[in-house]
């Protein structure tokens, strides 16, 4: 997603460079014509723009590499890696982009000569058709940039919507304050003992001794047959401590109990999507019986995946120690770093030489949507440079139909027209543009962003009010531009504007 954004953003950048470069052969376009009316070919002309732009678009390389050199440590922040800027300096790179610089250069050449020297040689010198023509292919490049900014808009805010969605979303447990500590083999030998000492600090108010960590649940699978039907659950191993510690909510039967031992090898619990399986297995009347083991309770579907994945079925069991690999600690809020001093102590004591790996549930389920939040960040980002580009377009646009209108605007003046009608006039055709910007901007941002949203089980939805605030920020954006440019225009003496032409 993020290399067809950054294509955009050339894109968006190559519709400027073209808009300004045929701006500025407007203004050499006597000089033009006076060299063809005196013999000079249309190749020769041709060959002198590519030649321009070929050198434009190499400082422009040159300035973005300083520019790259500068700002990698905030990207490597932003991205939080780790990148080697010498990566750029192989064969393949080079080529890449020496072939890239040739190939704008001629585009960027190409395109503003043909419009210039398509115009007729007399009327270029009157000054006329050629803006005609200049306006009309330049209306359609600021039309095209303003749609890209608005889908950008709009994809920056569905990203931060469904980030948000995903972290006040109801996970189906308490993540909070709960600590997960890596257990060593010489640790595991010796669980009660090394539970009995954690809970002696007040600020450690549960313990509980798990397979995997939370969001590792999803490794392992037991194949269940389910009337003659084959099904994979997830399982994992825990003790009677984990449903409460984690305030999972139990809808129907037991959970696990330490003063009923035997549950350890007979007992098992599902979530409802397993339930939603096993209840209507023929096994019904021998306690839905999977081997030796008898169904105990059911407990709510909880999240152990991101949201990019449905919550599957999930089997839980108690065995002895030797399965436990993590240890879940609920901490009073308050006291954390204390917390975590005794907890690495009694850890070392415990197990001398081995260091206390741990980390929060929460940011164990932060980690899960590294990507989305790095991707509000350069959409962001992206957005901000798209709507800059854009409205340093729409300015020499507007510059440049104000001149064009210059003898109008004096005639409207003389004639009592005030500043107020002639910026009225000028804006119109401009916010026209971008209102159709945003007609063709909106159906492919829903497009684009459903697509995207297809990637999660659990979504937040595509609301009306994305993109009218995304098309309200650019035509705001795009009034005070032309606005702007408008009133200096308007301000101008009526009779220089008489004179201009």
């Amino acid at each position: 997603i993020l290399m067809v954004v950054g294509a955009l953003i050339i894109l968006i950048a190559s519709i400027n460079f073209i808009n300004l470069t045929i701006s500025r052969g407007l203004k050499r376009a006597n000089d033009i014509h006076i060299r063809r009316i005196h013999g000079s070919s249309k190749t020769a002309i041709i060959v002198q723009f590519m030649i321009d732009s070929v050198i434009l678009v190499t400082i422009s390389v040159i300035i973005a590499f300083a520019i790259v050199f500068w700002s990698l440590p905030l990207y490597e922040n932003l991205i939080n890696k780790e990148l080697n800027i010498l990566n750029i300096f192989n064969i393949q790179s080079m080529l890449f982009i020496v072939s890239g610089i040739i190939t704008l250069g001629i585009i960027y050449g190409l395109v503003p000569a043909y419009f210039l020297l398509k115009a007729d040689s007399r009327q270029s010198l009157k000054g006329g058709q050629v803006v005609a023509k200049r306006t009309g292919f330049n209306v359609g490049l600021i039309t095209f940039q303003y749609a890209i900014s608005i889908v950008l808009i709009c994809g920056t805010i569905i990203t931060y919507k469904q980030l948000i969605f995903t972290q006040n979303s109801n996970l189906g447990l308490n993540k909070e304050q709960v600590l997960s500590i890596d257990l060593v083999p010489s640790l595991k030998k010796n669980l009660p003992n090394f539970k009995s000492r954690l809970l002696e600090n007040p600020n450690i108010s549960e313990v509980s001794f798990i397979s995997d960590n939370i969001t590792q649940f999803k490794q392992y699978g037991t194949l269940v047959i389910v009337n003659d039907k084959r099904h994979v659950f997830k399982y994992a191993i825990i003790d009677p401590e984990f449903i409460p510690l984690m305030g999972i909510e139990l809808l129907q039967g037991d959970k696990f109990s330490e003063d009923i031992q035997s549950q350890m090898g007979e007992g098992y619990i599902l979530n409802e999507a397993a339930w939603d399986i096993m209840k209507n297995s023929k096994t019904k009347d021998d306690g839905y019986a999977i081997g030796k083991r008898r169904l105990l309770g059911v407990i709510k579907n909880f999240h152990f995946e991101s949201f990019h994945n449905k919550i599957e079925p999930m089997i839980f069991y108690w065995a002895p120690n030797d399965y436990h690999n993590i240890a879940l600690l609920k901490l009073t809020a308050g006291n954390t770093t204390q917390s975590l001093n005794y907890i690495d102590k009694i850890y070392r004591e415990m197990a001398p030489g081995s260091l206390c790996k741990y980390q929060f549930i929460d940011e164990e389920f932060n980690q899960l949507y590294t990507s989305e939040r790095m991707m509000v960040k350069l959409l962001g980002i992206f957005s901000l440079l798209a709507i800059l580009i854009a409205t340093l377009g729409i300015i020499s646009l507007s510059t440049m139909a104000a001149e064009t209108r210059t003898k109008e605007i004096g005639v409207r003046k003389v004639n009592g027209a005030h500043i107020s009608d002639v910026v009225v006039m000028l804006n119109k055709d401009f916010l026209k543009w971008v209102t159709v910007a945003f007609i063709v901007a909106v159906p492919i941002a829903y497009f684009v962003m459903n697509k995207w949203l297809e990637n999660f089980s659990y979504k937040t939805s595509l609301s009306w009010w994305i993109f009218a605030l995304s098309g309200s920020l650019a035509f705001v954006i795009a009034l005070l531009t032309v606005s702007f440019q408008s009133w200096k225009a308007a301000r101008r003496n009526p009779i220089e504007s008489l004179r201009y032409e």
